[in-house]
């Protein structure tokens, strides 16, 4: 780490040299550097700071005599030495409330507003990952009787989060075993998570003599389609990347990663170790050779004390690291508030 005098103007020079290129995707040699930020040394201790910083692995240059820019490392030591307490100002935390309503708890609604404001905020590409959900907690079932061989059937978790799917039967139900069958569940099931649900429901239905074959499928179609969660992935703003590159080939490499939703879901996948802090990722710490040139920035969302998957942006390693940090952080927080609102109505 930068200790001493020197190491300090190292720090300074490679935060100047960061921020440059951040703001205008231009490398910067040491004229520059002592004519735009007033530093008290000559431009040739500058380039000889330069040089060390380019040594070690922090600068490069992308041709003889050009100036400098920041190479991963250089990036992840800027990020690691920003302030923790960035946070947004009042106003900004109020107008992202004021444009961020939702009415109910539907749960691909809200995903899916999620990433499209964390889009919207950063202007790169939103996303919210949410993993296998084994451990979400079952509260109320509905059934709704909709034909003879159609069910409407409404999953309320714990948490407050709707999942809702209608179900085509091979055989026909009659309201009474209908309503028979979701007292047994709503009676029995509440407080198992739906992995336990999955697990006790047809033992439960074996039990029963009464409709037991409508009870067998009807029970069969839940485990599949209701208490069955999978890891979902929403992605919003794929487009906006074309802004921030002329490199076609770089372009088409993050689309090929965004459009192929499993690359991405295992990327993600493996940045989920349910911490809450804000994490950054950058070009070459991601798994995939295409994301060289594209950080990821994610935090967590829960339920109550259960992490039930991430949120963030991806975007050009030269973003606006701060600011970007800020928005995760709060939205993230945002989502929590939400869910623990669901959970306490």
């Amino acid at each position: 780490m930068f200790s001493s005098l020197i190491n300090k103007r190292k720090k300074r020079i490679l935060h100047l040299v960061v921020h440059n290129y951040i703001q205008t995707a231009r490398p910067i040699g040491s004229n520059v550097i002592c004519k735009n930020y007033g530093l008290k040394i000559s431009s040739a201790t500058v380039r000889n700071i330069l040089a060390d910083l380019e040594k070690e692995g922090y600068l490069t240059h992308p041709y003889t005599s050009a100036g400098r820019l920041p190479t991963d490392k250089g990036y992840r030591f800027y990020v690691d030495s920003l302030e923790e307490n960035n946070q947004l100002t009042v106003k900004e935390e109020m107008l992202l409330a004021a444009r961020y309503k939702i009415n109910n708890y539907e749960l691909k609604e809200m995903l899916w507003q999620l990433s499209h404001l964390l889009s919207l905020v950063s202007h790169y590409t939103g996303f919210v990952f949410s993993v296998s959900q084994e451990k979400v907690i079952f509260k109320h079932l509905k059934l709704i009787h909709l034909s003879n061989k159609k069910i409407l059937a409404v999953f309320i978790t714990q948490a407050g989060l709707i999942k809702h799917k209608v179900i085509c039967l091979r055989s026909t139900i009659t309201i009474k075993n209908l309503k028979r069958m979701c007292n047994i569940l709503n009676d029995e099931m509440v407080g198992f998570t739906v992995k336990e649900v999955r697990n006790k429901i047809l033992d439960k239905i074996k039990k029963e003599k009464i409709a037991y074959k409508e009870f067998l499928e009807l029970g069969k179609e839940l485990n599949e389609q209701i208490f069955k969660i999978k890891e979902e992935l929403y992605l919003e703003g794929i487009s906006n990347i074309l802004s921030f590159t002329n490199n076609h080939q770089r372009v088409e490499s993050v689309f090929n990663i965004l459009q192929e939703r499993k690359m991405l879901s295992y990327l993600l996948e493996e940045k989920f170790d349910k911490k809450e802090n804000v994490k950054v990722f950058i070009g070459n710490e991601n798994s995939y050779p295409q994301m060289n040139d594209w950080s990821i920035v994610s935090a967590v969302y829960k339920t109550g004390d259960y992490p039930i998957g991430l949120l963030g942006i991806v975007g050009p390693k030269r973003m606006e690291y701060s600011r970007i940090i800020a928005e995760v952080d709060y939205i993230s927080r945002m989502a929590n508030k939400l869910l623990e609102q669901g959970e306490e109505e």
